[in-house]
């Protein structure tokens, strides 16, 4: 039986299918990749001093994840920690923390407002690397909200397609590698350290952005080391 709730949820159906095979796709290189390839060093996180939600309950927490103003008004509410998806719309990222500060009722769940921003990364040795990386997920991330498959080309296949796009094809990629915060490491770190210090965020979540599983790691691991993070692993291993 079909009723007006579950016909409403068609349209996320059908964008969630292409996720999914796409996911299941970048585990297939994943693994492929991993066959007798000397493991990259990996940045693993470490709680900072202070990163605990107060928690008035002994439940596990729920935060709202969102990245709009009705998704903050609706955290405010509630009396939940709001996580802010940046990544996805950062110019929308402070108005909407200001709207959930001043909107915020205290709950059995949370006395005072908690907010975490995600940030998405790319770090590579020189700026313009990073920026050609960058710009191989925004083509992905056209094909995406086109309905279209979207694997995650190489730089070299990104530069390919962006030759062959239109005009309003070039805009959106365009626009949506300035949502990246890429560069060098330590760019990136300024980067990051900007949307803190304007969202006033109580946490930040980094989104690591590559295309290849090599990418990743390599990436993940320059932040961490500017950000003077230490190996654990290679501590344990020494």
């Amino acid at each position: 039986m079909v009723t007006s709730h579950t016909a409403s949820l068609a349209p996320a159906v059908r964008v969630m299918r292409p996720i999914v095979r796409t996911i299941n796709a970048y585990e297939n290189l994943r693994r492929a990749a991993r066959s007798d390839r000397p493991r990259p060093r990996r940045a693993r996180p470490r709680p900072g001093p202070q990163n605990e939600v107060p928690r008035r309950t002994g439940r596990p927490d729920v935060w709202l994840l969102g990245s709009s103003g009705y998704s903050a008004r609706l955290a405010a509410a509630l009396g939940l920690p709001l996580s802010f998806a940046a990544h996805l719309a950062p110019e929308n990222a402070v108005p909407a923390v200001e709207l959930y500060r001043e909107q915020f009722r205290p709950s059995p769940v949370l006395a005072e407002p908690y907010v975490m921003v995600s940030v998405g990364v790319l770090a590579d040795d020189g700026e313009s690397e990073a920026r050609v990386r960058a710009h191989a997920l925004s083509h992905a991330m056209l094909r995406m909200f086109t309905g279209r498959p979207f694997l995650i080309p190489t730089p070299k296949q990104a530069d390919t397609l962006y030759a062959s796009a239109s005009s309003a094809e070039r805009e959106a990629v365009d626009a949506w590698t300035s949502r990246i915060v890429y560069g060098t490491a330590d760019r990136v770190v300024e980067g990051v350290n900007h949307v803190q210090a304007t969202t006033g965020a109580d946490e930040i979540i980094l989104v690591p952005e590559a295309h290849s599983p090599d990418a990743l790691p390599r990436s993940t691991a320059l932040i961490a080391d500017a950000y003077g993070i230490p190996d654990t692993a290679a501590d344990k291993a020494a």
